[in-house]
């Protein structure tokens, strides 16, 4: 669709409810009207190591090969040292090859610096055509999986020309003790039932709303858990890698949660 705006500014709808009161029904009452995912027949792309913190703790993770209990001897370790180097290089330029040829010299190269400073991104298949789910639904946790974590980010609305038109909030939910064991396990630490939630809305741009305001979004997380546990998480918008994807995801920058509990409540703002 060439003008996906003026379709909805021209469209006649029927009122169902309001936003608020959909947004309060309770989870699982089939006699509510709920919200669903906003992309239909789209399948769901995401690109990874986005963010030099996501860069080093793909690193920590390779490392401790999915056990969480070496994670933070190793962050102690490496963290400092790649965090230095790297948080201010350019993806694919000229210093970049240049420190890929110093890590390597010390031992420190690793697959997820390949994809988080090369001239190539990450991007890999998040979830298929209509199994995301929309705001207040549950997301789906594999009952293996004892380290995970929500990764709230922003998503991107791209249509088939490559041209960003809106965006939107989603949870990337992923089971880093299965990602930590190997790089080829991806699909199965990210692409589960109810493992991707996007919504409310898409926020098509326009006159006052543009890929601007995105770079300068703040995501603020509330993680409640069912033993009463309470986290907060605050993180600015930032972008490396862009492509020609219908939907992208931009992580952020939470990958250090470490939660085995439900991932029930997850607002963001």
């Amino acid at each position: 669709m060439e003008a996906p705006l003026n379709y909805i500014l021209s469209a006649k709808g029927t009122v169902i409810g309001s936003a608020a009161e959909i947004a309060l029904a309770p989870v699982g009452d089939l006699t509510q009207i709920h919200f669903l995912a906003p992309c239909d027949l789209q399948a769901v792309k995401a690109c990874g190591v986005t963010f030099a913190s996501s860069m080093i703790e793909r690193v920590i993770e390779e490392q401790a090969a999915g056990d969480p209990q070496k994670a933070e001897a190793i962050r102690a370790r490496i963290a400092a040292v790649i965090g230095e180097n790297l948080r201010d290089i350019r993806a694919g330029s000229a210093e970049a090859a240049e420190a890929k040829k110093a890590l390597i010299a010390e031992g420190l190269w690793s697959q997820y610096l390949e994809v988080g400073i090369g001239p190539d991104a990450e991007v890999f298949s998040k979830a298929q055509t209509l199994s995301s789910v929309g705001t207040g639904a549950d997301v789906g946790l594999h009952p293996m999986s004892k380290w995970n974590n929500p990764e709230p980010e922003i998503v991107l609305a791209i249509n088939s020309k490559g041209k960003i038109v809106g965006a939107t909030l989603g949870n990337d939910v992923n089971l880093r003790d299965v990602e930590g064991r190997s790089a080829l396990l991806l699909s199965k630490a990210k692409d589960n039932n109810a493992s991707c939630s996007i919504g409310p809305f898409i926020r098509l741009f326009d006159a006052t709303y543009s890929l601007d305001d995105v770079r300068c979004a703040e995501l603020n997380l509330r993680v409640e858990g069912l033993d009463g546990y309470i986290l907060y998480g605050h993180s600015l918008s930032a972008f490396a890698h862009i492509y020609s994807l219908y939907f992208a995801h931009f992580e952020g920058g939470f990958e250090h949660l470490q939660s085995s509990q439900k991932q029930r409540y997850i607002h963001l703002v």
